[in-house]
């Protein structure tokens, strides 16, 4: 997989800071330990108890006060310097772009920074865990992953047909983004927002003002629509804990409009969602043509659906402990 990161694909530090080659190999050696360091912070901000005191919060000396402001010196030098590396080299450079804004007074310089951070750090996990669950739900469903490669065998390699076929959205492989993230969301729950007025919910009176989360695993798994009346006989039994692509070719998104939750809804919806979509297909392509993917171990998984894989237990995104095995083609 080496050889798809570094040769064949652009990474997302490598667009948004400098356009490639502007990320020399020691800022990219940085930009990891950055990683490090943010991601001991995010778990003390999402688990940590002591930190839930606004008073505990207010101390300089703790070591999570420390941690976040050797972290926020150290993110400012960095972009500074990447900055100056960019203008020097004369490489096209986005966050400079962004930078202006700070310059003309309509965004602060730590909204500047603490955007570049959520792009690359905080979606980090979010990113490797939808990834990771996508090509395991295809290492479990053997035939839905023979059947997605044959269709974009089928395509070619001419750059046009396969930039078409990449922004069609009723094809197997747009299903297959669908349907794994349909399975294994991000996370287990909405972020918590206010009911904005009074409403009755299955017989339940919901108060304007009280705060309301989404189960989001039960909603995307358990509605009647991903359960058919009628069954396939020579297809395996379709319900909504199984990965199975080929269910939406028969679904209007009218369907399954309040039944799958994927960007979140209304207002709070994912701003990248259109990029993301897209990413998870060009990367099903670029791997499912070099390799097939098959689970790596023992470790006990349901034929058809990955909702047991084991998880870890120190991120506050789903992510999985499942091995698996690039088997080159």
């Amino acid at each position: 997989m080496a050889e798809f990161w570094t040769d064949r694909s652009p990474t997302i530090a490598e667009r948004l800071l400098a356009e490639t080659p502007g990320v020399s190999p020691d800022s990219k050696t940085d930009l990891l330990a950055r990683n490090t360091v943010h991601e001991k912070i995010l778990l003390t901000t999402w688990f940590g108890r002591k930190q839930l005191s606004r008073l505990y919060n207010l101390i300089p000396w703790t070591s999570s006060r420390k941690d976040v402001d050797t972290f926020n010196s150290a993110w400012k030098q960095f972009n500074f310097a990447v900055m100056r590396e960019a203008e020097a080299k004369q490489l096209p450079c986005p966050i400079r772009e962004v930078y202006q804004e700070v310059l003309a007074g309509n965004i602060t310089e730590i909204m500047w920074l603490q955007t570049i951070d959520e792009i690359l750090f905080t979606n980090l996990d979010v990113t490797s865990g939808v990834l990771s669950f996508l090509l395991i739900n295809l290492a479990i469903n053997q035939p839905a992953q023979a059947e997605l490669r044959a269709e974009i065998q089928q395509v070619g390699t001419e750059p046009t047909a396969m930039e078409d076929y990449i922004r069609k959205t009723n094809t197997l492989l747009e299903y297959t983004g669908l349907e794994s993230g349909r399975l294994c969301p991000p996370v287990w729950f909405t972020l918590p927002e206010y009911a904005a007025v009074d409403i009755d919910i299955g017989g339940y009176r919901i108060k304007a003002g009280t705060v309301c989360l989404i189960d989001t695993a039960r909603l995307n798994t358990e509605s009647r629509v991903w359960t058919p009346e009628k069954q396939i006989p020579s297809e395996p039994e379709v319900n909504g804990r199984i990965i199975y692509p080929q269910r939406f070719r028969s679904m209007s998104p009218t369907t399954y409009r309040w039944s799958l939750l994927r960007f979140g809804m209304g207002g709070r919806q994912c701003m990248g969602k259109n990029f993301a979509s897209r990413m998870t297909k060009q990367f099903l392509v670029e791997v499912l043509t070099r390799y097939r993917v098959e689970l790596d171990g023992e470790r006990p998984v349901k034929q058809w659906g990955a909702l047991n894989v084991e998880l870890r237990d120190d991120r506050f995104t789903i992510m999985p402990k499942q091995n698996i095995r690039f088997v080159k083609i």
